[in-house]
């Protein structure tokens, strides 16, 4: 391997956590990204939404601050963090200038070990999910898109979207939402990576203190149940000038790597954009 091009270092904690290093010499930004297994595929059909108002909870405080000031804190190193999830990976990414990467790391520790995940911004963010819900019929493309996944998942975890159901999501409350938090955010779960310039045995011992002590729990695995398309047409009209139609097929599985590589290809070339083939 050229000199020049740094490799990544994979580390794994005795407790099940996958550390991915990469240091970059003269890098002036750090990024933290952890990754963990949950969404739409790991949730039942009364549990519909509560991986994503989990992590748009996540990201308010911690059991020591309040969300104004641990953003705060986070803004006075020039940082930023956000965190999302979709229908199979929770996320939450933090950036910032490199300079501050160990007081950025500390600060990333604290919200995944003990975020804050109170009833007042559970609420809040209960309405804004519900909100967002009902604001996707606002769209033609993302209304055909909707109905396009119901039709064709059926009752697969697919076929929902990835911020809930409205009926799930207002049934929800602040133990549910805790005891999500402690069913996934388990080190057995998490794959962490971090990229910046930094010693990478310094970094190493950082995680062993910081993560190494947390207890891995058994972890639900998803279910690969097949589906069978609940139409094959729906047709819906609406008092809107656009008109938008969404057609589809079964794919290559994610892990058929050479079959997925080739889809791609053929989607890209097809209906990439307005100036595919």
């Amino acid at each position: 391997m050229n000199k020049f091009q740094p490799t990544v270092e994979k580390v794994h904690l005795k407790n099940g956590l996958i550390l991915l290093l990469l240091s970059f010499p003269d890098s002036l930004l750090c990024s933290i990204h952890l990754s963990l297994a949950m969404g739409n595929l790991f949730e039942n059909e009364k549990e519909r939404g509560l991986s994503a108002l989990l992590q748009e909870v996540m990201v308010k405080g911690t059991q020591t601050k309040d969300a104004i000031t641990f953003n705060r804190e986070v803004e006075s190193l020039g940082a930023s963090i956000e965190s999302s999830s979709n229908s199979f990976i929770g996320r939450i990414a933090i950036e910032g200038p490199n300079e501050h990467i160990f007081a950025i790391l500390t600060l990333f520790f604290e919200l995944i070990k003990s975020p804050a995940l109170k009833k007042e911004e559970i609420e809040k963010e209960k309405g804004y999910l519900i909100d967002q819900l009902a604001a996707l019929d606002d769209d033609p493309l993302n209304a055909a898109l909707y109905r396009f996944k119901k039709a064709f998942y059926g009752t697969h975890p697919y076929g929902s979207p990835t911020l809930g159901e409205t009926d799930c999501l207002k049934t929800f409350t602040e133990k549910k939402v805790n005891d999500w938090y402690r069913r996934w955010y388990v080190p057995n779960n998490m794959v962490i990576a971090v990229v910046g310039n930094y010693n990478l045995s310094r970094m190493k011992d950082v995680f062993y203190h910081q993560m190494g002590e947390l207890i891995p729990q058994k972890v639900k695995p998803y279910q690969e149940d097949s589906f069978y398309p609940l139409s094959l047409r729906i047709v819906e009209q609406k008092d809107i000038q656009d008109s938008w139609m969404v057609y589809g097929y079964r794919a290559p599985s994610l892990f058929d790597v050479q079959g997925r590589v080739a889809f791609d290809l053929l989607s890209n070339s097809l209906g990439g954009s307005m100036y595919s083939r």
